[in-house]
């Protein structure tokens, strides 16, 4: 990499995405997948709600449930480790005019999202391994 930073919006980029791709892909959030299986006809994903997904191609994206089943089994071989993230969206409206504030003795940062109308307060974690269930503060 030569050096430099990257930003993707997220939500756009889904939204785009699903604009483009709504006849041909079923796009869900917030489930817990429970099983994954190879099947003759194509991957197979079962859900904590029952429901049982079947197409030719599954896309999912774990984040930090990725070291845990039924994502585990695929994984193992890559050393994942999950850091905890630290983050707040602020509801104050941001101007091209307010700047990034980084702030190094604490490893933080204010960012002003003009797209959002909000600013993003995030400082670093020492916090390695960290599970999903976790409790966020006092853990």
């Amino acid at each position: 990499m030569d050096g430099g930073a990257h930003l993707a919006a997220v939500p756009a980029l889904i939204a785009q995405l699903q604009q483009e791709l709504v006849a041909k892909i079923r796009l869900a959030h917030g489930l817990r997948c429970v099983r994954l299986r190879e099947r003759g006809d194509g991957p197979e994903a079962e859900f904590a709600t029952g429901e049982i997904i079947t197409a030719d191609a599954v896309i999912l994206a774990a984040g930090p449930w990725i070291i845990q089943p039924p994502f585990r089994e695929l994984t193992k071989t890559f050393s994942i480790r999950i850091k905890k993230v630290l983050a707040l969206h602020l509801d104050r409206t941001s101007t091209l005019d307010d700047p990034l504030i980084f702030m190094p003795g604490v490893d933080a940062f204010l960012l002003p999202q003009l797209d959002t109308s909000r600013w993003l307060f995030s400082y670093t974690s020492t916090d390695w391994d960290a599970r999903p269930e976790m409790p966020a503060c006092g853990s």
